[in-house]
This record gives C-alpha cells, structure tokens and sequence, in this order.
C-alpha cells in the first residue's frame, strides 16, 4: 500500500504540474490519479477495513476517520479536475501519513501471519499501475 501512495503522489504531482500549460495532458494525469486512487480506496475498505473487528480502540478510531476522509475526497475527485485544491492536497498528505504513520504500525503489532496473509493476498487481486 506505501508503493501505492507513492504512485498516486507522482499522479497528483503531475496533474498539478499540467494544469496550468497542458489542460489536456493535466486530464489524463488527473483521470489516470483518479481511477488509482479510487482502486486504493476500494482495497483498504475492502480488504483491510472490513476483515477488522473495530471498536472502540486505536485503530477503530484511525479507521472511522479514514473512511470519512475516503468519502471527502471521492467527492471532491467527482466534480473533476477542477476539484482537488490546495486543502486536497494537505487532506491527502494528511491522510497517507495516518495511514502509514499509525495505522499499519497498529495492524503490524496487532494482526497474526494468518490475518495478514489475508489481507496481502486480497490486495494483490486487485492490479495497479506500476
């Protein structure tokens, strides 16, 4: 998942980087972004979020947030390239640092090989760019 959010920060890079010279290449970048972060999304909810017995704990708590700041930004993504802003890019920033700051320590320290084999076989059904 950290491969991947170096792949959707060079996306957003590029997009942003388009904008303001080549609209037509700033919608493919954006396009190619959105459609990636879209498959991340659906992978964590899916194969990570809900394989979860959530409480009320650390990582309960991480994953009610993360899956709010998911519907935020879906939104955003759906009013196209004229959507994702300044307060995009932090809210993602933001977002990617949880994620790989508290959340996959917490799954690292509280998961067994078993859950774990799982949950990485369930990711790498579903393809990424590279």
């Amino acid at each position: 998942m950290v491969a991947q959010h170096a792949l959707l920060d060079t996306l957003f890079a590029a997009f942003k980087d388009e904008m303001g010279t080549s609209p037509e290449k700033a919608k493919a970048f954006f396009d190619e972004f959105a459609w990636e972060m879209k498959k991340h999304f659906f992978v964590e909810e899916q194969a990570i979020f809900n394989l979860l017995v959530l409480g009320n704990n650390e990582i309960g708590d991480i994953v009610g947030r993360l899956k709010k700041e998911h519907a935020t930004m879906l939104q955003i993504l759906e009013k196209g390239p004229e959507g994702p802003n300044e307060g995009f890019a932090i809210l993602l920033k933001n977002h990617v640092d949880l994620e790989e700051k508290k959340l996959y320590p917490a799954l690292d320290e509280k998961l067994n090989d078993d859950e774990k084999a799982l949950i990485v076989s369930r990711i790498n059904q579903v393809p990424f760019e590279k």
